[in-house]
């Protein structure tokens, strides 16, 4: 189904006021795409001027743009059934500076500031026209140095400000965040004095943002490829990382997607689920064309346990809850094909693949799969678990789920302490799934049969002990 965006009003007029908002990230973050037709090079449209700078195309690059679009290159964004074309923003300024991120003089960083020195601070000066209050909105942009994504949360003088946490999947190689708003470093102490959290290395990347009253936040991710489809996974206001840590909240209350086939004093803005994944990409709308998402799958890892607590070095095995999150029939699911693990270890093709899966404990809405520890590739301190496999229709899947990883005697704050109480520097997730009944205690109430079970086992695979995971855990607080 295509839909087609619907302009929804022009920004409220600002007053005045100040400041900079943790609790429980999204216990799901799964969906990715990959581009299935390439057309290189970047389409666009020329924009209007705003005053301070020009966001107009000529000469060379606008006949670039008339043979690319002549050859059909499109942009589209795919949010579950829905899906729209978009037109970028053109113009000769790059994307630093069409955010124009300010910050005071005194601060160093690889933030993409364009104008230290020079106020109004920790915000995106240069996209205030296209800003409104408790919005968060994304658009790309066509520049000189190529096609970028840009992201701009509320707008200054809300009420209170905010929280919002993104996880940006399938970037592709070469891709850079040349603006992160706000990242800053104290040139005295070397010390990061930002509350906002970037995670943007390899092809995930995870985004922490929370902002006061006076300001906004966002950034600018540079795309490294001209064929692409990223995936931003959204956790706005509660479910966020920072929600409630450091500021008053104010909710985000929309999220919105611009185009701007009339340049940029008239952009279209289409509203999307706030709790949905969004994919953007090179491609048209339309069956067996463009780009296609991969399936989204919902994650329980070690169901029952709130803080789905990791012993980095057990030998055992970590119980999955694998259920739908898109349309598809779990009975279709390869299971050998799964792969499972730290995020950096799954998307270089590394993982742990099945151990084995319990179908006596499958319910009419899951499965339960177990893999082994070793083989994940977790390390102390991680907070992010992924699986990856197939259908049989060689149809991708994909989800992640929040996890606290540990190493032994460090408990999840890696101090030393034994008393492993769960209260670390995770950030957390949502309670455990009851998927059989009993209250939430899954694995707990199973243990002497989960052990069974991996006993059988491992008379089949010539003598390797793997014992469950929690039943580790367990041995290392006593």
């Amino acid at each position: 189904m295509c839909v087609i965006p619907v302009p929804i009003g022009m920004p409220p007029e600002r007053d005045s006021t100040s400041t900079r908002g943790r609790v429980d990230r999204r216990t799901v973050l799964g969906l990715l795409g990959s581009a299935s037709i390439g057309v290189g090079g970047l389409s666009g449209v020329a924009g209007a001027s705003d005053g301070n700078r020009s966001t107009s195309t000529d000469g060379t690059q606008r006949q670039q743009r008339q043979q690319q679009q002549q050859q059909g290159t499109q942009y589209s964004v795919v949010q579950g059934e829905q899906c729209f074309s978009v037109a970028p923003l053109s113009g000769e300024e790059s994307a630093r500076e069409l955010y124009d991120l300010r910050i005071p003089e005194r601060y160093e960083g690889d933030n993409g500031a364009t104008d230290p020195g020079t106020g109004p601070y920790y915000e995106s000066y240069g996209t205030r026209d296209l800003q409104q209050t408790n919005v968060s909105f994304a658009f790309l942009y066509d520049g000189p140095n190529g096609l970028s994504l840009v992201v701009v949360h509320d707008r200054p003088e809300s009420e209170a400000g905010g929280a919002v946490s993104f996880t940006v999947q399938n970037v592709p190689a070469g891709s850079d965040w040349v603006v992160k708003d706000d990242l800053y470093v104290d040139p005295e102490t070397g010390e990061e004095e930002n509350f906002d959290v970037w995670d943007v290395d390899g092809t995930t990347h995870t985004v922490d943002w929370t902002w006061g009253n006076a300001h906004n936040d966002g950034g600018v991710l540079r795309l490294g490829a001209d064929d692409f489809a990223v995936t931003v996974e959204p956790s706005f206001n509660e479910a966020a990382a920072l929600w409630g840590e450091h500021y008053a909240e104010d909710p985000i209350t929309d999220w919105q997607f611009l185009s701007f086939p009339d340049g940029r004093d008239d952009p279209e803005r289409t509203s999307l689920d706030r709790e949905a994944p969004v994919t953007v990409g090179t491609g048209p709308c339309g069956d067996g064309e463009g780009f296609e998402t991969v399936l989204s799958a919902l994650l329980d890892v070690k169901p029952g346990d709130d803080d789905a607590r990791i012993n980095s070095k057990s030998r055992g095995v970590i119980p999955v809850w694998v259920s739908e999150l898109d349309d598809f029939d779990l009975d279709d699911l390869d299971i050998e094909s799964l792969r499972f693990g730290a995020p950096r270890a799954v998307d270089e093709g590394d993982g742990a693949t099945p151990r084995h899966d319990d179908p006596e404990d499958d319910g009419d809405d899951g499965l339960k799969v177990h893999f082994p520890t070793p083989d994940t590739g977790f390390e102390d301190g991680d907070e992010l678990a992924k699986l990856v496999g197939k259908l049989q229709e060689d149809r991708d899947v994909t989800g992640t789920d929040a996890v606290t990883v540990f190493s032994p005697g460090g408990g999840p704050k890696g101090d030393g302490d034994d008393d492993d109480d769960g209260q670390g520097n995770g950030r957390g997730r949502g309670k455990g799934r009851d998927h059989d009944g009993n209250g939430g205690k899954d694995d707990d109430d199973d243990e002497e049969d989960e052990d069974e079970r991996d006993e059988d086992d491992d008379d089949e695979d010539e003598g390797e002990r793997y014992d469950d995971d929690e039943d580790e855990e367990d041995e290392d607080d006593d």
